[in-house]
């Protein structure tokens, strides 16, 4: 017979937040996930309320400045809160990664008119996936891989399409996103990624 160890409420409760999770209003919301985390991980429940929670929070813009709908905290502060929410319930944390790696990119190249739509699109609470790594090609994340996957024009669907075997990435199954970054080779190159969302 499957037993549950349940969390103990008034434990989560009292975990010592970072003042960034206490400043963003963040810290009653991760003490109720640290409150259902072992039950979630025991009957595999899916965590979607549970990052759609925090989407409709503003989690996803916590990066974004404030002049520009996000929180503006710093990249600091990002490593605390997200360590405080893995303190809660490490697959949730885990779900934001990926989106985090898209805004941390194009932040880099914020006057790109690219990242100009990638920021604007994240301080509306809109998710990134990320889809870069490819069965057969080596070591996920390894440098220097040319993309597998091909890039092509569909007429039929007035649209790029993208095709290859990409390697599942955790997150991106259990995050209500919105688009995928992904990275793939064009017709005109075989050798020179292109990135997409």
């Amino acid at each position: 017979m499957l037993q549950v160890s349940t969390f103990d409420a008034s434990a989560a409760a009292q975990l010592d937040w970072h003042p960034v999770t206490r400043r963003l209003d963040l810290a009653s919301l991760f003490a109720d996930f640290a409150a259902g985390a072992a039950e979630r991980d025991v009957f595999r429940r899916p965590i979607f309320e549970e990052a759609q929670l925090l989407k409709e929070r503003g989690f996803g813009a916590v990066r974004i400045p404030v002049n520009q709908g996000g929180a503006g905290i710093t990249l600091p502060d990002l490593f605390a809160l997200a360590r405080d929410l893995a303190t809660a319930d490490p697959n949730i944390a885990h779900v934001f990664r990926n989106h985090f790696y898209a805004v941390e990119q194009h932040a880099k190249t914020a006057a790109e008119p690219f990242s100009q739509r990638v920021l604007a699109l994240a301080a509306q609470n809109r998710m990134f996936g990320v889809a870069f790594s490819e069965a057969g090609g080596g070591p996920a994340g390894s440098r220097g891989q040319v993309p597998g996957s091909a890039l092509r024009w569909s007429d039929a669907d007035g649209a790029y399409r993208v095709t290859g075997t990409k390697i599942y990435s955790t997150g991106n199954i259990s995050s209500p996103r919105h688009w995928m970054d992904e990275q793939a080779r064009s017709p005109s190159s075989s050798c020179r990624p292109k990135r997409m969302a």
